[in-house]
């Protein structure tokens, strides 16, 4: 949703208490390429921070410790990058790797390895060559990453990521690849005209979802006094995830809020 003003998306998913939870809702973006002189891919120090940092908060949403940076894989990365002559391949090694190539900086890398989680399948869990990246990411067994990252022409900024122990290992998917355990709710700033897009869905129609574009006031007034659409007639859980932000603040929520929680958490600053 792309408005001119600010805006924030809420995805609220409700089930009834007998029913199996649904799976989580996020949006993904893939920028286009920058300059090649971007700090976080030109500045050493800068470029494992953000590597860290966006690695971490993947692995910290779906249960898993945080990663430590570590030189051997960082230099294993570099090497086959300086050999490889920007081929887009894997390298075969003995380590678990994601790659990605043409991004603005690397927390965007990271980021569009994090966000397939989108087409997880969190019911049948298991390796796919769309989400291996997101499996690798926040494998809960991994506990080093060093990346590595060359610039190569039109093509823009090949980034390596080693991983060990390595991921996706036959057999290990539903230990070591954790469901969301938190979303993120804002702390709104001004209510103004602010627009939500409330996104329900019912957990014995699964895949059909009703979107209603509200003004946050209303939304708030939903969530205080819990009156939902007409096509919430029993008693739901609700479980919401601001996507797209405006000015607004995140913090991180439970997993599992009802409607009173939830308003409570959609405080003015």
């Amino acid at each position: 949703m792309k408005l001119l003003h600010l805006y924030l998306t809420v995805v609220c998913h409700l089930s009834h208490p007998a029913l199996s939870q649904p799976q989580q809702v996020v949006t993904v973006t893939v920028a286009a390429p920058i300059p090649s002189n971007e700090p976080e891919w030109r500045d050493s120090d800068r470029f494992t921070s953000a590597v860290l940092n966006s690695t971490n908060t993947y692995r910290s949403q779906h249960g898993a410790a945080d990663v430590v940076w570590n030189d051997t894989l960082s230099d294993f990365a570099d090497d086959y990058l300086d050999g490889g002559d920007c081929v887009f391949e894997h390298s075969g090694g003995p380590y678990g790797e994601n790659l990605a190539m043409g991004y603005p900086n690397a927390t965007a890398s990271v980021e569009a390895w994090g966000n397939e989680r989108d087409e997880y399948d969190f019911g049948r869990q298991g390796f796919d060559k769309e989400t291996g990246h997101f499996t690798q990411l926040v494998w809960r067994n991994t506990t080093d990453v060093g990346c590595a990252r060359r610039l190569c022409g039109s093509d823009g900024w090949f980034l390596a990521c080693e991983y060990w122990p390595q991921g996706n290992v036959e057999g290990q998917y539903e230990a070591a690849v954790g469901r969301r355990e938190g979303g993120a709710v804002g702390l709104v700033r001004s209510w103004g005209m602010v627009v939500a897009e409330l996104v329900i869905e019912k957990s014995n129609e699964m895949d059909t979802y009703k979107r209603f574009d509200l003004e946050l006031s209303t939304l708030y007034n939903i969530l205080e006094k819990p009156s939902y659409p007409d096509i919430v007639t029993e008693q739901y859980t609700v479980n919401c995830f601001v996507l797209d932000v405006g000015v607004f603040k995140l913090h991180n929520a439970s997993e599992e809020m009802g409607a009173a929680n939830l308003e409570k958490s959609l405080e003015m600053e």
